[in-house]
């Protein structure tokens, strides 16, 4: 079977710098007969977490939550870094970031909260203390049981409050 592309022209959108950028799915998977009307909630890890985060500034009628796990870079000298999308989201977000993490310093965390506090997004972020970049994946050395639970009580708390 050959996978096929949305050409859907909204697939295409203005990322915050006025550039195209592509997200080539979320138009797709969110227009299926599956999904429900209204809004959809995203869950990103690592550079899903990244990808949430824009898709939620180019979606803001149909994301309604992002959470995001050891997720990064959200913060970037780029003139379309993630941070910068803040001003378009409406979602509830969520962002647990682990304590020992080379790609999201205490710095970055301190960012993109102040951008998010800038444009006025619901969000909660935590560093959760002690854990390593990956601390949700089972099958690496970087996995912590403890923050592994953590997430998913936060996760499903998240997905409570936006989903109904």
């Amino acid at each position: 079977m050959r996978a096929s592309r949305s050409h859907d022209p909204r697939a295409h959108t203005r990322a915050p710098t006025g550039r195209r950028r592509r997200l080539p799915r979320v138009p797709h998977h969110v227009s299926r007969g599956e999904v429900t009307e209204g809004k959809v909630d995203l869950t990103g890890y690592c550079m899903g977490a990244r990808l949430a985060v824009l898709a939620a500034g180019m979606f803001p009628d149909r994301i309604g939550a992002v959470g995001g796990f050891h997720g990064g870079p959200l913060v970037t000298d780029s003139p379309d870094g993630p941070h910068l999308a803040a001003e378009n989201i409406t979602a509830e977000i969520y962002f647990a970031h682990a304590g020992k993490d080379a790609h999201m310093t205490p710095e970055h965390v301190a960012q993109f909260d102040k951008a998010l506090d800038d444009a006025s997004v619901r969000h909660r972020t935590e560093t959760y203390e002690g854990v390593e970049h990956g601390f949700t994946q089972s099958d690496t050395a970087a996995y912590d049981a403890a923050a592994d639970a953590r997430h998913y009580r936060e996760l499903l708390a998240l997905f409570d409050r936006n989903l109904r």
